[in-house]
């Protein structure tokens, strides 16, 4: 009889097989607890969104301390305003200017009207004195209220200075001087974002009109009387920004203006009795560089 075949061999076979089923029973529980648990967690738990790796958490402040506000840099506009414009940047996304008031630097320089004097100079050259010579340096007021949305400025001005000339060589010169002053209307229509023609005219008036020798030549000092007379000018007007020296400061409102005119002035002289009388033509063509500035 084989071992195989005994009662015993039978009994520890049969042992086995239950055992081996009774191991995976167990082992089988243990799995299908283990699912359970984490059903169990996914569905009691919310899920949770992981941060973006770039995002940033804002930092907490005190309930008295005010959140910053971020810095405006130069050609960002901010929200429901117009670009901040800075030394140097080329962008200006502003609202054009309207100059209400300014004060004005006048230069201008021409001459015409009638012949004073002529001098002979030792080269053989001659030098013209006209009554309507001279170099104007002027202080004014220009003053413009009135403005058609930004299109056009309508307004008044007026200017008083020293106009003077003389001719003449080292020992000796004859020269024309009188301080003469003009009031005007003028207009302002505008052709670009800072540039606008410029159209004035008005009345001028000339005080205290001499003519003064020195050195060789002689004269009797033939003051005259300036009639009124009248001028009219054209040219245009640029505003600009006036700079600051420090870059990150940002520039002023256009507070700067220039302007380049041609005038054209009637006027005439009456001679003084002493100087036998008559009137002689003042008038004259000038060319005007002028500055502004507008507060």
């Amino acid at each position: 009889m084989s071992w195989f075949n005994s009662p015993m061999a039978n009994f520890w076979a049969n042992r086995g097989v239950g055992a081996a089923v009774l191991l995976l029973g167990l082992l089988g529980g243990r799995g299908a607890s283990a699912q359970d648990r984490t059903a169990d967690q996914g569905q009691g738990q919310p899920p949770t969104a992981s941060s973006p790796a770039n995002a940033t958490t804002p930092s907490a402040t005190d309930d008295g301390e005010e959140p910053r506000r971020p810095r405006a840099r130069a050609g960002v506009v901010p929200p429901g305003g117009h670009a901040i414009r800075r030394n140097g940047d080329d962008d200006d996304n502003r609202p054009p200017r309207n100059p209400v008031w300014g004060l004005m630097l006048v230069f201008g320089f021409g001459g015409g009207g009638a012949d004073l004097v002529k001098v002979s100079l030792s080269d053989g050259t001659t030098q013209t004195l006209s009554a309507g010579d001279g170099v104007d340096a002027s202080l004014g007021l220009m003053l413009t209220p009135v403005w058609v949305g930004d299109a056009l400025g309508i307004g008044v001005s007026g200017t008083l200075g020293y106009k003077g000339w003389s001719v003449g060589g080292s020992n000796g010169d004859i020269s024309i001087g009188r301080f003469p002053f003009t009031a005007g209307v003028h207009l302002l229509p505008r052709v670009a974002h800072n540039w606008l023609l410029l159209a004035r005219g008005g009345i001028d008036k000339e005080a205290d009109v001499s003519v003064s020798c020195s050195g060789v030549i002689s004269c009797t000092n033939p003051d005259a009387t300036a009639n009124l007379g009248w001028f009219g000018e054209a040219g245009f007007y640029y505003t600009f920004d006036i700079l600051k020296l420090d870059p990150d400061l940002p520039k002023p409102e256009q507070h700067g203006a220039y302007s380049l005119t041609f005038r054209y002035t009637k006027l005439t002289y009456t001679a003084s009795s002493a100087a036998g009388g008559g009137t002689a033509d003042a008038s004259s063509f000038m060319i005007y560089n002028t500055f502004y500035y507008n507060p």
